[in-house]
């Protein structure tokens, strides 16, 4: 959940760059985190060092934004810890 929330504030700041919609939509919140509810250990602390695990967050988080890149995406997680 902290994730999305950092990587709202940061579409925010890259959509004056860039042409991605600076907003993460409630709706799209919520679609996120049911897909990754879905993937096994996804709350546990250890999945954000697993280069299999980060790729399936990429997945997720695109499949319903297209727009972000996935430099944003590592990015936002590498950042946050």
């Amino acid at each position: 959940m902290a994730v999305l929330h950092k990587l709202q504030r940061r579409l925010v700041k890259e959509s004056d760059k860039t042409r991605m919609t600076g907003q993460l939509t409630d709706a799209q919140e919520r679609i996120i985190l049911h897909e990754l509810d879905a993937l096994e250990g996804f709350y546990d602390r250890w999945w954000r060092t697993e280069s299999s695990q980060v790729h399936k967050f990429v997945q997720v988080v695109q499949k319903w934004r297209p727009d972000v890149s996935e430099r944003v995406i590592v990015d936002t997680i590498t950042r946050m810890w």
